[in-house]
């Protein structure tokens, strides 16, 4: 016979258990979206100082503001004013890593992020510069070319 380590049923969770739980993992989200870009700009960093030429000198991020933003139909204006620091402190430490790289060790360094965040959240950032914008039809992906695949097939 198994042993099971958690077997808890569902139902068996109190009612304030679930709003704790959403609570937690908002949090959680918020965390590990920091130690991911803090993991990856390290590594981008240790690998650009050792030289590696089999590793490209781009890192592609998208959207580090996803654990404040994760609803796709809810407002995107609404943020209280902590979620807008921790958006703005992602884009400062992305900052701070293309800096550290470019200007300071002077290696090669892109850092590519797709995000929906206004550009008023990076405003001031040296490094960081808005390239393109994908609204109003203008899609990364263009749809004449979904359509000619389509028509091929």
């Amino acid at each position: 016979m198994k042993t099971r380590i958690f077997s808890w049923a569902i139902k068996s969770f109190p009612a304030f258990v679930f709003p704790l739980l959403l609570v937690f993992l908002r949090v959680t989200l918020r965390t590990l979206r920091f130690m991911h870009l803090f993991l990856f700009c390290g590594l981008h960093e240790a690998i650009q100082i050792k030289e590696a030429p089999f590793v490209p000198s781009y890192l592609i991020i998208d959207q580090p503001s996803r654990p404040y933003w994760g609803d796709p139909n809810a407002p995107k204006l609404k943020l209280d004013h902590s979620d807008e620091l921790n958006i703005r402190r992602a884009f400062e430490l992305l900052n701070w890593t293309i800096d550290r790289i470019v200007n300071k060790q002077k290696g090669q360094c892109q850092l590519i992020v797709f995000e929906h965040v206004p550009p008023s959240t990076w405003a001031g950032l040296d490094d960081v510069h808005l390239v393109e914008e994908f609204i109003d039809g203008n899609a990364l992906i263009p749809e004449s070319w979904l359509l000619s695949e389509i028509e091929r097939n």
